[in-house]
């Protein structure tokens, strides 16, 4: 599911909906499944968009904009406050950092 998740998030289908459906069953049935392996859907894509836009910003150049863009947030200060809120840095901090290490 996680990498469903990382490739559907850049097609912008990264909806339970979705993934119910390219896995053969309904939404209701995805969400009690995820719940017997103490998750549920929304915090675990929360966590692959995170983990993806940390890969996006070490491996590419794109702009901060784009790359919001691309991972589905509506306004690229949306993806900055929830970037700053599970790397307790801003996206560009990041990418300096990674890019000095």
């Amino acid at each position: 599911l996680r990498a469903w998740m990382a490739h559907a998030v850049r097609l912008g289908r990264a909806t339970l909906e979705h993934a119910a459906t390219d896995f053969g069953v309904t939404p209701r049935t995805m969400q009690r499944r995820l719940k017997e392996q103490g998750i549920s859907f929304q915090p675990l894509l929360a966590q692959v968009r995170m983990e993806t836009a940390q890969h996006m910003l070490t491996e590419s150049r794109l702009p901060v904009t784009h790359i919001a863009e691309q991972l589905g947030f509506s306004e690229t200060s949306a993806f900055t406050r929830a970037f700053r809120g599970y790397t307790r840095q801003s996206p560009r901090a990041f990418r300096q950092a990674a890019l000095a290490a």
